[in-house]
């Protein structure tokens, strides 16, 4: 485990994952020139697209910190720098800590667990990796996806909707029952960051800013929870 941490966090990891990183301020600063550009032969005024800037970069302000939330938790299991380099191009804690979680099961072990070492660290990152692959087949097929979810919603407008959260929540379920056999702490991280969801999800009603941190708060339940239930077991 000392030699996985001394490699997650060293400075050669750092150096690495600064160049993409760089990349993503880079196109950022390219996209928000050309738009402004772009404004000006339309023929909007560039006050009016300050504000419209500045309004976007405050809205963005939320979501910015519910992802920070959640990556404490990528942090613990693949280290800073590459949870840095990865929120920072696909911005989806939840997602990168599935798909590496994938990898390191895929070599026997899992995130967090006494055996997570270097040929495990190795292998999430593969699976980080790897499914981010995956994008670029999509983005090839494109328009033949596009003319198949036409035909799709002519049948049924709400077919494709059904289908992507029904995978969605096959994979969810999956993942939770099989982290929930491993013992009573994470059946109660489960129940507890359900419940948590629930409670949220009633109260984002009244308190629409909560709608950007419902899973970040539901992690840090489970996480807390858990901990709490191993001690009085052991206790």
């Amino acid at each position: 485990m000392s030699d996985y941490l001394s490699i997650a966090n060293s400075p050669i990891m750092w150096f690495s994952c600064f160049p993409l990183v760089l990349l993503v301020l880079c196109q950022a600063v390219l996209y928000t020139r050309r738009a402004f550009a772009t404004a000006i032969k339309m023929g909007i005024p560039k006050s009016d697209c300050i504000k419209a800037f500045r309004s976007g970069m405050i809205s963005a302000i939320g979501p910015s910190v519910a992802v920070f939330i959640m990556m404490v938790g990528l942090m613990s299991a693949v280290g800073s720098p590459v949870s840095w380099m990865r929120l920072s191009v696909m911005g989806a804690a939840a997602g990168e800590m599935i798909n590496a979680g994938l990898g390191a099961q895929a070599v026997g072990s899992a995130l967090g667990a006494a055996d997570f070492g270097v040929r495990a660290y190795a292998a999430a990152l593969w699976g980080m990796s790897l499914f981010s692959v995956a994008w670029i087949v999509v983005l090839v097929f494109i328009p033949q996806m596009n003319k198949v979810q036409v035909k799709v919603e002519k049948y049924d407008k709400n077919l494709m909707t059904l289908i992507s959260t029904a995978s969605m929540l096959g994979i969810m379920s999956y993942m939770t029952m099989e982290n929930c056999l491993t013992g009573l702490p994470m059946i109660v991280a489960c129940v507890s960051a359900s419940l948590c969801m629930v409670g949220l999800s009633r109260t984002v009603k009244k308190l629409p800013w909560l709608r950007e941190y419902h899973m970040g708060i539901a992690m840090i339940v489970g996480i807390v929870c858990a901990p709490v239930c191993a001690w009085l077991i052991g206790g």
